[in-house]
């Protein structure tokens, strides 16, 4: 580990790397993890693997975005559905305004995601409504 890094410790004393400090996104004057974010949408039904990124907002600085890999065949849920479901469990601010599904979530060789390369899923027809 090294400074900036964020990990999680379970009860068995297990160290999980969560990501980093300088992946904070600054929504409405709040800075956030987008791994926190990510962590709560994969605990809902039918999501598989999500990632959460912060595209440009004139209103708040940041607007999140959600990229939810679904299993395979089921039926997608609605933008709404997804955002109540996640009130439940992230604070108002945290749930991303807009939600895209996507095949897979752009990952290096040892699994890392690359959020970088996030922007090249906005497309139109994979755009939760």
């Amino acid at each position: 580990m090294r400074p900036g890094d964020l990990a999680r410790i379970d009860p068995d004393g297990l160290v999980t790397l969560l990501g980093r400090n300088d992946d904070l996104l600054k929504v409405g004057g709040e800075r956030l993890s987008p791994v926190e974010i990510e962590a709560a949408l994969r605990t809902l039904p039918l999501v598989e693997d999500a990632a959460v990124w912060g595209r440009e907002d004139a209103l708040y600085g940041t607007s999140l975005t959600a990229f939810l890999q679904l299993s395979a065949g089921t039926p997608c849920p609605s933008r709404h559905a997804l955002r109540l479901a996640l009130r439940d469990q992230v604070s108002p601010h945290k749930v991303p305004a807009d939600f895209y599904r996507v095949e897979q979530l752009p990952r290096s060789s040892n699994g890392k995601l690359q959020r970088h390369r996030l922007g090249e899923l906005l497309h139109p027809g994979r755009r939760i409504t």
